[in-house]
């Protein structure tokens, strides 16, 4: 079984650093990879990974934008963490 959230991250964070006509993010898993800490642990990596990616993390761009795409990436890590409802899982969240 596949779990599916779909973040609904501010407005303010998606109109800096992602297209207008994007899509909603949306993160899979499988309840098994909550199970050990290095399965949270990846998951966590794949989650921030997904959500930088998402938000434009990486791209190049001014020091406001910048900012906001990280911010981006934090409040959705923030919300799927919770979302996920595993205290192991959530406690990774820096």
């Amino acid at each position: 079984m596949t779990k599916t959230f779909i973040a609904a991250v501010a407005l303010a964070a998606i109109v800096a650093s992602v297209p207008a006509s994007a899509e909603p993010f949306k993160f899979r898993y499988k309840p098994h990879e909550l199970e050990t800490v290095g399965g949270r642990e990846a998951m966590m990596e794949r989650l921030d990974r997904l959500a930088g990616n998402y938000c434009g993390v990486d791209a190049t761009r001014g020091i406001f934008v910048l900012r906001k795409a990280k911010e981006c990436r934090s409040e959705i890590v923030s919300e799927i963490s919770v979302k996920v409802q595993n205290v192991e899982f959530a406690a990774l969240v820096e």
